[in-house]
């Protein structure tokens, strides 16, 4: 029996388009977990500066959603006001 040529397709994504899925998965899991939050802000912050364009929106934007879900957390450069933006 010869194996099915698409049984071991493996799907290649852009590195771009890979990162930004873990940068949502990671804000998905920062928004729920506040302890996860505390861990993960200063590697997002990190990823702000860096020059690839999405990359830096992804981080950007994940940091401002986790802020107006834990508005006592400390997130760097961001001064969000409690309550709901």
């Amino acid at each position: 029996m010869e194996p099915k040529d698409d049984v071991n397709v493996r799907r290649h994504l852009p590195a771009n388009v890979a990162k930004k899925n873990a940068i949502e998965v990671v804000r998905d899991l920062a928004i729920e977990d506040i302890e996860f939050a505390k861990l993960v802000i200063p590697v997002l912050s990190e990823f702000t500066g860096s020059i690839a364009k999405g990359e830096w929106q992804a981080c950007l934007t994940a940091m401002v959603q986790i802020a107006n879900k834990h508005p006592g957390l400390d997130v760097p450069g961001l001064h969000v006001k409690s309550g709901k933006a």
